[in-house]
């Protein structure tokens, strides 16, 4: 499984429970200023699945999970499907729970950033989130949010639940 290389996780990295999460009643919704708003099933992202690659893990606190398989739906796809509107300059993330929240420039967007739905050949794990999570190789872990439940497009940047707690926005991993 996904956090095998560090057991138990050493630091606690989560805020709250994990939520339950009926997959047969998820719908992933594709939201905001776009042409086209849709309500995707698990089995759709399953189906519209178009990268898979090998990177690290990183954790602003300091740790690593080494050469991990990740698969998904690139956010280039998303894009793709939501034909969002050039005022739509953030893509904002909205995670089950209503705690936690992400958001990205789409200028920032790069063919390796993904919605994930496995990791190491398998479903994310609930306490990893699933059914859907983020992943940017080249940010820290906090901007990869989990349980994934609206991908919305705004001229609006949503703080995520880190940034409101001193994080930095961008997330990006220096050096």
């Amino acid at each position: 499984a996904f956090g095998d290389f560090i057991n138990p996780w050493r630091i606690r990295t989560v805020e709250g429970s994990t939520p339950e999460i009926d997959i047969d009643k998820f719908t992933l919704s594709i939201t905001g200023l776009t042409e086209e708003r849709r309500k995707l099933t698990y089995a759709d992202l399953e189906n519209l699945t178009d990268t898979s690659y090998r990177e690290d893990f990183n954790c602003v606190e300091g740790w690593s999970v080494p050469d991990l398989k990740w698969e998904g739906v690139s956010l280039n796809k998303i894009i793709e499907i939501a034909m969002p509107y050039k005022k739509a300059k953030y893509i904002n993330f909205y995670c089950y729970g209503n705690k936690y929240t992400e958001s990205i420039p789409v200028s920032e967007v790069k063919s390796r950033y993904i919605l994930v739905l496995k990791v190491k050949g398998e479903k994310l794990e609930p306490k990893h989130g699933f059914p859907v999570r983020l992943f940017y190789p080249d940010r820290y872990g906090y901007k990869s949010a989990k349980w994934i439940k609206k991908v919305e497009f705004s001229d609006i940047k949503v703080p995520g639940f880190w940034t409101k707690r001193g994080y930095p926005y961008d997330g990006k991993i220096l050096g």
